[in-house]
């Protein structure tokens, strides 16, 4: 088998080698040096750049929220107003109305197309903020839109209410205590609206819608009856109830109610005794003619006290239905003796029935001519005629 020579080293480990620190040449020169810095340096630019982009897409954001909030306000407001101008009391409370509307703007304002129109931190912070301080003011807005029309609607409730009430009593004055026993426990029902007020308040609207009860039932009275109206204010009816300057006026106005009322009974009277007066007069006429037909022709039927019963005479002129039976009477038993007319007792009937109005001598009827023939045979039977149609000529305007 062949036999490898040993290896031996030449150089000895003792001896010296020679020592230097690395060049840049070594490493193939500056150029890794440089291109490692220049790597350190890119990435912070292409950071500067990325920050600089960020930035500005968040401004962009938190402009075109501000943008879209201030549009979204004026909107808003005026759906709001609009709610407020259209609300019924069947619409009840506008305030969840509101919210929903304000939820579902602030929506379209975040989301385009169901994706998150806010990228950036700045953006998405931006909004929440306008949005929560959007949805806080359209709160406040609406529950104090809604507190002022509920408000106007009780308001409108309790005239109705009070005007019901007192056209009722104006129609039914003694209806008065049990409709202010009605509108004292409606405001003091803890159930309605009213209970949302102070009691000082409450204690007011009682006060004023009693007083108004109570000047209409006296109104009513005063229409119904004027003197029981003003005797009763005249003993303090009402006081109670009534403000200082109602009482004065209200029995101003039941002195005025009586004296029209008296006016009106007054001409009442007048009326129905002119119409009493003409048709006994009337009446009186149509006998003496039919005496009269009988007179001139004998053929014709005779006035029979039976006739005057029948005509209704006593009923108008109890004075003048006896009248006319003395003049019957008279005239029945004239015969060949005809009642001869005194002077004196013609011209004195003559100067009365044209006696001036003041005059208390002045005839009111033809009475007292009848009865100068029928009673008194002072007054033939044509004079007594005569002297009859001269009065009804002198009392015909």
């Amino acid at each position: 088998m062949p036999k490898i020579p040993e290896y031996r080293s030449r150089v000895g480990v003792t001896a010296d080698i020679p020592t230097r620190a690395a060049q840049g040449s070594d490493l193939g020169g500056t150029g890794l040096s440089d291109l490692g810095q220049g790597i350190q340096q890119g990435g912070a630019r292409l950071a500067e750049a990325q920050r600089i982009l960020n930035a500005r897409q968040a401004a962009n954001e938190v402009t075109q929220t501000d943008v879209k909030m201030l549009q979204a306000q004026a909107e808003l407001t005026t759906e709001l107003n609009d709610m407020v101008k259209n609300w019924k009391p069947e619409d009840g409370e506008i305030v969840p109305a509101m919210q929903e509307k304000v939820r579902q703007r602030m929506e379209g304002i975040a989301f385009s197309n169901g994706e998150a129109v806010h990228e950036t931190t700045q953006g998405r912070q931006h909004f929440e903020q306008q949005s929560a301080r959007l949805s806080s003011h359209f709160l406040v807005q609406t529950a104090q839109a809604q507190s002022h029309i509920m408000g106007q609607q009780v308001i409108v409730e309790h005239n109705k209410a009070v005007d019901v009430a007192a056209n009722t009593v104006q129609t039914n004055p003694d209806g008065f205590d049990v409709f202010q026993q009605q509108i004292a426990e409606m405001i003091d029902n803890p159930n309605g609206r009213y209970s949302a007020l102070p009691a000082v308040k409450r204690e007011e609207l009682k006060r004023a819608a009693t007083s108004s009860i109570a000047r209409s039932a006296v109104q009513g009275k005063i229409r119904e009856a004027p003197r029981v109206a003003l005797d009763r204010l005249n003993n303090s009816w009402m006081s109670e109830h009534l403000n200082d300057t109602d009482m004065p006026q209200l029995i101003n106005q039941a002195k005025t109610a009586v004296h029209a009322l008296e006016v009106d009974e007054d001409r009442a009277y007048r009326e129905a005794e002119r119409q009493r007066v003409a048709t006994a007069r009337a009446i009186s006429n149509k006998m003496l003619t039919k005496l009269a037909a009988h007179d001139a022709d004998p053929s014709n039927p005779p006035l029979t006290a039976q006739d005057l019963i029948d005509s209704g005479l006593g009923q108008y002129d109890d004075n003048g239905f006896q009248s006319m039976i003395s003049v019957l009477h008279t005239r029945s038993k004239e015969g060949d003796r005809e009642v001869k007319t005194d002077p004196v007792v013609f011209r004195r009937l003559f100067n009365r029935i044209h006696a001036d109005p003041g005059d208390p001598n002045r005839l009111k009827d033809e009475t007292a001519i009848q009865d100068a023939f029928g009673k008194h045979q002072k007054l033939s039977f044509a004079d007594m005629t005569h002297l009859r149609k001269e009065f009804q000529d002198a009392r015909t305007p």
